[in-house]
């Protein structure tokens, strides 16, 4: 887990990745993980194919609230790349690499049932303006 060097952070040029994890830079919520590319947002690869681990560490740093303090702006905030890049990278540098698989294999799992759980909804929406509709027959 220590491979750091092999990390690279840079805003988003426009063209995806397959492997990259991507960060939103801008808003009140600057560092939060993003499912596709937007143009506010940073960029980050690894030469190994880590991406849950990456994500793992994204959200962490994201939930911790460690990248308040290096908010800038008053009307939009942002978090500037170089403050960014070194939170990251002494987050993954400094944390277990068990740990962090951990976190990634349980994201990973509560990202599957919320999207299970949004399936159920959608079909209970579904249901309902059914149930709604057929009454007025």
């Amino acid at each position: 887990m220590k491979d750091f060097q092999n990390i690279t952070i840079r805003t988003y040029n426009g063209i995806p990745k397959p492997n990259a994890v991507y960060v939103l830079s801008r808003g009140c919520n600057s560092g939060k993980l993003l499912k596709e590319p937007c143009p506010n947002c940073y960029e980050i690869t690894s030469e190994t194919n880590r991406v849950g681990e990456l994500s793992a560490a994204v959200h962490i740093l994201f939930c911790s609230g460690r990248l308040r303090p290096y908010l800038h702006g008053s009307v939009i905030e942002f978090v500037r790349l170089e403050h960014y890049r070194k939170l990251f990278l002494e987050l993954w540098n400094n944390i277990d690499p068990t740990v962090m698989e951990k976190t990634a294999t349980v994201l990973k799992g509560i990202e599957i049932c919320q999207a299970e759980t949004l399936k159920k909804l959608k079909q209970l929406k579904e249901m309902r303006f059914y149930v709604a509709k057929c009454a007025i027959k």
